[in-house]
């Protein structure tokens, strides 16, 4: 099916992941499918499949299977397009034989749970009564909409703006930490204007969050309706009422109501539809001390709930209310129930896979009993069989009893006939055995005789031999017992000198030892006190990395809002080394470097074709050569080093398991390690410049990369293999550790001051000259996970 599937869409061809497994936790169910928790190497995801019963029940299954087809597709496609921390981030694709879907599963990150289950948890009986609705405090919900918005201005500011169509509280996904990411895009569309109304879907998601404008039938085609970008910002104030109020509007006044004088229907706004739930927004706003006459919260929710499209404030706008909000309520209660918020979702998401259990184990019962009962009757059947056999057998019983009595007469006769017979044939057959016994006792003393003569003649022969071999041995024993009596002499001398040396031996290397030992611990406590005097905020941003325009985009009673620009890395090519001819073949690997992404692979922002070619990465502060050489007389610890290498090793499995063919680095060095400062005082690290390997392939060349990382076999293309980037990890590991550029002359040197045998045996092992007895990445990040 597989095969079948990417032979009709090659376009999905280079998402697909190879080496995925099923863990057998089921994340969620829905109405159009599940969400399946699996495993790829190095993090745990999640891959969203449908269930195949949309496809078999339809009348046209072939179109139908199209159409599914096609719906998972542009989804693929549209989701590796977008890049932002509150867009929940595309993996790939992946085909398991589920029994009930034909269609691949789409693999995303995990995420803790979404924003419907953490207002609305799920409680029965069965729930202890100290698990209650945890207490969720306004700072952080105005921050989980504030991510909310954040994404939605990603997806209307592109170039070609996307609308999401299906924005509910069970689209917003919250990891560990309560950042909110917007999910499910299989709907959204792509619009030519923001405020441009087009022929789409009518009632494209939950009715609940939908404007009236997208259920009014079009004038063309009443199963279509005309709408804009507008309705995400109706399901955004719908989800504002929710999340602040904690009651999701869904008992609403009906559309129009007799007017009391003339008696004609007046059309009631949709912000009135939903006035039963606006006290609950209120009162909560009251309850964080702050007044709610004109408070931006109402504000955002008044504006957005408007009834004519064009009135309903931008995303942006929607964006500076919340940011307003985020400022005045501060953020001391978040800190504050964090943790009791993040223990209630785990409690209860335990609780809702014990109940998928029960429910499973409900209908294990009832399939039992069905079994049972249907045991119990052909037992009754088999019984019934059973009398019956049992009085045919009675008659057939008499019937052999009196065919067995006459056959047991003729056996008699016939067996007195055969005793006969057999006693006659028994004297003819000793006659001639005797005969047979004497013929070969005869022929064996013949043998004998004639074996004894052969055997005189040896031993005869062999006996003039001994005599000459005794008289040389004799000759030979004198000059051996001399020579042993010398070799005593000499052994004894020589067992003396050597108890002398090996009490020498282990004298120093106890000096050695401890000589090490100290030069470890002292180097220990100085990597110690420089960690400490250089760690500083991981959040922090530099002032030179952030640069303040004077263009206003609002202000408020803190503070103003300003449009800034942060820092990116830019890397232009040389001139002299691009053509004409080269820029398809730029562009084809950029799309390649778009499509790839990991942790520890440093992040492809976008690139520039015109001019000059440049290149746009995510900023990095340092690079690991520049960390090394800034203090050569102090190395890096020992568990920064087991943690960059592992995040190196990481990277490093990644682009050798991509599928059809690996990618190889080619140039992994230090200076090709960007190192980001961590929360816990290490360093997070990422590999640079793989999105230019390939394009490097097309220009031939031998050695690619810095000679001292190049492998052996590098001087040969043909020869170049995944192993290569193994044999510079070697060196890279030894150069963190001895805190040298291990070049070629003094490499074997400064291995031997490596202390930690674990490393020093990884390092021998990828320095291997012979390319196939190097480990492969998954081999090495194993080893590094042990020791870590």
């Amino acid at each position: 099916m597989a095969e079948r599937f990417l032979h009709d869409y090659p376009e999905l061809k280079p998402f697909v992941l190879s080496d995925v497994r099923l863990t057998g936790v089921t994340i969620g169910f829905g109405a159009h499918g599940s969400v399946e928790e699996v495993a790829i190497p190095g993090a745990i995801c999640a891959a969203k499949r449908v269930h195949d019963i949309f496809v078999k029940g339809a009348k046209n299954q072939d179109a139908a299977m199209r159409k599914a087809s096609n719906q998972f597709k542009r989804e693929c496609q549209l989701m590796s397009t977008l890049r932002h921390p509150n867009i929940v981030q595309f993996l790939g694709v992946v085909f398991f034989p589920f029994p009930d879907s034909r269609l691949p599963a789409l693999v995303m990150e995990r995420l803790l749970t979404n924003l419907h289950d953490l207002l609305v948890p799920e409680t029965d009986a069965s729930v202890p009564s100290d698990v209650s609705k945890p207490f969720i405090p306004l700072d952080l919900k105005c921050s989980i909409l504030h991510n909310v918005a954040c994404g939605l201005a990603y997806l209307h500011g592109r170039s070609e703006p996307i609308i999401h169509r299906n924005l509910s509280a069970r689209k917003v996904l919250l990891n560990s930490g309560m950042v909110a990411k917007i999910a499910d895009l299989g709907g959204a569309r792509t619009i030519t204007g923001m405020r441009e109304a087009a022929a789409m879907t009518k009632g494209p998601g939950d009715s609940l969050y939908m404007p009236p404008e997208a259920n009014a039938p079009s004038s063309s085609n009443a199963e279509m309706s005309k709408y804009d970008a507008s309705i995400d910002i109706f399901s955004l104030g719908i989800l504002s009422i929710f999340t602040i109020g904690g009651n999701l509007p869904c008992d609403l006044l009906p559309p129009n109501y007799p007017d009391e004088n003339s008696g004609l229907l007046v059309a009631r706004s949709e912000l009135e539809r939903r006035s039963k739930y606006l006290p609950d927004v209120k009162s909560e706003i009251h309850a964080s001390g702050q007044l709610c006459a004109d408070h931006s919260l109402m504000r955002l929710i008044q504006q957005c709930l408007h009834n004519i499209p064009h009135k309903r404030p931008t995303i942006h706008e929607a964006l500076g209310l919340l940011e307003e909000a985020r400022a005045g309520v501060g953020d001391e209660g978040s800190k504050r129930n964090k943790l009791e918020l993040l223990q209630a979702v785990h409690i209860e998401s335990k609780h809702q896979e014990f109940q998928h259990v029960m429910a499973e184990n409900a209908d294990l019962q009832c399939s039992i009993q069905m079994k049972e009962t249907e045991l119990s009757k052909v037992q009754e059947q088999l019984r019934d069989k059973e009398e019956k056999l049992t009085t045919v057998l009675g008659a057939l019983t008499r019937a052999a009893t009196t065919i067995r009595r006459g056959q047991e007469q003729i056996q008699d006769m016939m067996q007195h006939e055969t005793e006969v017979v057999q006693a006659k044939d028994r004297e003819l057959a000793q006659t001639q055995r005797q005969l047979r016994q004497k013929e070969e006792e005869l022929l064996r003393k013949a043998e004998e005789l004639q074996r004894a003569e052969e055997g005189i003649k040896k031993e005869q022969h062999q006996m003039h031999e001994m005599r000459q071999r005794e008289f040389e041995l004799v000759q030979s024993w004198d000059r051996a017992q001399q020579q042993m009596t010398q070799m005593t002499a000499v052994e004894e001398r020589m067992k003396v000198e050597l108890q002398q040396a090996h009490a020498q031996v282990n004298e120093l290397q106890q000096r050695v030892d401890e000589i090490e030992k100290t030069k470890y611990d002292k180097r220990l406590v100085q990597e110690q006190a420089t960690a400490a005097e250089r760690r500083g905020p991981s959040w922090e941003v530099k002032e030179d990395e952030l640069e303040v325009t004077d263009e206003t985009l609002g202000c408020g009673g803190w503070a103003l809002v300003k449009v800034a620009k942060l820092k990116v890395a830019a890397k232009c090519l040389h001139n002299q080394l691009i053509y004409d001819y080269h820029r398809d073949s730029f562009r084809r690997e950029m799309d390649m470097a778009a499509r790839l992404c990991h942790p520890n692979l440093l992040r492809f922002l976008g690139a520039k074709l015109e001019g000059d070619m440049t290149i746009l990465t995510e900023f990095m502060p340092i690079s690991l050569r520049a960390l090394i050489n800034g203090d050569p007389q102090q190395p890096l610890s020992l568990q920064h080093i087991l943690s960059i290498t592992l995040d190196v090793a990481r990277a490093l499995n990644y682009l050798h398991s991509m599928t059809p063919d690996p990618i190889i680095h080619r140039d992994l060095s230090s200076a090709n390690v960007l190192l980001q400062p961590s929360s816990n005082g290490g360093w997070l690290a990422k590999v640079a410049d793989y999105g230019t390997a390939n394009f490097q392939s097309l220009l031939k060349t031998q050695n690619p990369g810095s000679p001292v990382y190049n492998a052996p076999e590098s001087h040969d293309p043909a020869a170049q293999t995944p192993k290569m980037d193994i044999y510079s990890f070697g060196v890279l590991l030894v150069e963190m550790y001895t805190g040298h550029l291990p070049t070629v002359e003094c490499r074997a040197e400064l291995m031997k001051s490596m202390y930690h045998p674990g490393l020093m045996n990884l390092a021998r092992q990828c320095l291997n000259e012979d390319k196939d007895r190097r480990p492969t990445a998954a081999q090495v990040l194993e080893l590094l996970q042990d020791m870590h």
